[in-house]
Parts: C-alpha cells; sequence; structure tokens
C-alpha cells in the first residue's frame, strides 16, 4: 500500500482547485471506492502524496435543473441519482444504468464524476450519458472549461482531464432529448453486484413505422465507452424492419471488432452482442 503523506479536506471548488494547483501530484479523490481498494493493491494509477478529499464539498452533490438543462453535480452519489424524480423521469437509461451499479453501500459512496474519471471500460454510467450527448464542466484555479464526454474519454483508465483541473458537472441537455425512448442492457457474470462484460445504452424517437432518430453506445465489449454517430446516421428515418435492425446489428459487431481487434473474449462478447442487442432492439422498435 502507498504511503500518504498530506491528506485536505477543502469545503469548496475554489479551496479544492487552488490545493490541486499548488500539489500537482495530488490524488482527487470522492466516494473512494476505485481510489481506496487502489492505495490497498499499491496500483500505479492511485500512487501520490497528497490526498485531496472533496466528498465534503457540498457544490459537488447539487443538481440543478431549468427548461432546457440538467446539470448534475459530480460528487452526487448513485443512491442520490437513483433518488431523484428528475432523473428517473428526464434521465430514465442513466437511472436504469445507475441502479445495476454494484450494491447499496458501493452506490451509496460511488460518485457519478468518480465513475466518469476513471474511466475503466466497464463504468456503467458512461453509455447512457454518451447517448444522452452528456458534456462536462472542468475547473482549475483560474478557469473553467466545458467538453463533451466523448471528447473527454481517451483510452481505457485515461481522459481529458488536466493535473489541475476537477471535473465538476456533467450538463445534459433537454431539449435534444425531450422526444426520445430507451433503454439500458447490462450483462455480467451473475444477476448482480457483478462487473459489466456488455453494456449497451440505446434512444430512439420513432412514428408510424420510421425510425426519426438513433442513439446508442457500448461499454466494457471496447476499450471505453463508445457512442457510433455514424452508424446512428445512416440509420436515421429509415423504415423499421427486422431486417433494417439484423443489417444494423452486423454493422455494429463489424465496428466492434474493428475498435477493440481479436481478443480471446470476442468469441463469446460479439456473439452475445448481436443476439441480446438484436432481441431489444427489435422488441423496442418493432412493438
Amino acid at each position: 500500500m502507498y504511503k500518504i503523506n498530506k491528506y485536505y479536506k477543502p469545503k469548496t471548488i475554489s479551496e479544492a482547485a487552488q490545493l490541486l494547483q499548488e500539489f500537482g501530484e495530488a490524488q482527487i479523490i470522492a466516494g473512494g471506492t476505485d481510489s481506496i481498494p487502489g492505495y490497498h493493491h499499491s496500483s500505479r494509477r492511485f500512487q501520490a502524496d497528497t490526498l485531496i478529499d472533496i466528498g465534503a464539498i457540498a457544490e459537488l452533490r447539487e443538481m440543478i435543473s431549468n427548461d432546457s438543462e440538467i446539470m448534475i453535480g459530480a460528487g452526487t452519489s448513485f443512491s442520490d441519482l437513483l433518488s431523484n424524480e428528475l432523473v428517473r423521469k428526464k434521465l430514465g437509461i442513466l437511472a436504469d444504468a445507475v441502479s445495476q451499479i454494484g450494491s447499496v453501500q458501493i452506490r451509496n459512496r460511488a460518485t457519478i464524476g468518480g465513475n466518469i474519471s476513471n474511466n475503466a471500460p466497464c463504468a456503467d454510467s458512461v453509455p447512457p450519458l454518451l447517448a444522452l450527448g452528456a458534456k462536462l464542466e472542468l475547473t482549475s484555479w483560474d478557469s473553467k472549461r466545458i467538453v463533451e464526454l466523448s471528447d473527454f474519454l481517451k483510452d481505457a483508465y485515461n481522459t481529458d482531464l488536466r493535473k489541475n483541473e476537477i471535473l465538476t458537472k456533467i450538463i445534459i441537455d433537454l431539449s435534444h432529448i425531450q422526444n426520445l425512448k430507451g433503454f439500458f442492457y447490462k450483462l455480467g457474470r451473475r444477476r448482480g453486484v457483478a462487473v459489466s462484460r456488455l453494456t449497451f445504452a440505446c434512444l430512439y424517437d420513432k412514428s408510424n413505422g420510421i425510425l426519426h432518430e438513433l442513439r446508442f453506445a457500448v461499454g466494457a465489449i471496447t476499450p471505453i465507452g463508445k457512442r457510433f454517430r455514424e452508424i446512428e446516421e445512416i440509420y436515421q428515418n429509415k423504415k423499421i424492419t427486422s431486417e433494417m435492425i439484423e443489417s444494423l446489428i452486423k454493422m455494429l459487431a463489424d465496428k466492434v471488432l474493428e475498435i477493440s481487434g481479436l481478443r480471446w473474449s470476442t468469441l463469446y462478447k460479439l456473439p452475445v452482442l448481436t443476439e441480446n442487442i438484436s432481441h431489444h432492439l427489435k422488441k423496442h422498435l418493432l412493438e
């Protein structure tokens, strides 16, 4: 286990950003469900001399909404997300994904910002947030910037977060999703408290047998959560048929294989992807 020599627990975002600016190699901790096990297992990703605990910053646990957007504080726990009526009503696929993360105890501690920042391939909140078109607010001691979540995720356990920045908000534009319905699918080795082997988040708008809009993202089966906009555009305003869905799934499977390459898990993951996602798409789009 690595030794932490300095520990700070700021009360405001400004104070935390100043500490991060002063201690450039400091480690941020919120819920600690990733970092604490990392410390105990001497993971290099969590090696730090200085720890900045942002768990006491009330502003990071705020959820603010208006007619056009929802802003979720990055320190919001998954349990708080699940108990929020607006999240359940407006962001159903996110609520569904969050409900399947870990155990109640984990959801009480783990934060949405930590899940994004750690950027594990199996991060369950990432695919629905990608489908929702989420943006992130990144705050340093002297500036803020807004980035698309899809641009923020670089590689497994690697993001665009700079050493002096804190992820402070997740922003979702409601005007672009108000007509969309959707679903979230997760496959694990067991029914509960399971690390994801495959996740699929889908949003769609259909009427009179026509698919007006489609958004979808996958997780765990690719190195990072991935949205496939180029495939979405091909099937926009198409007539919904079983053949169309099968064509879409084949294109998705080919793209996943192109991104991930041939691995030991490919032999079971791709058939699971094609069969299960095809089933769920047909259930929702053809009904």
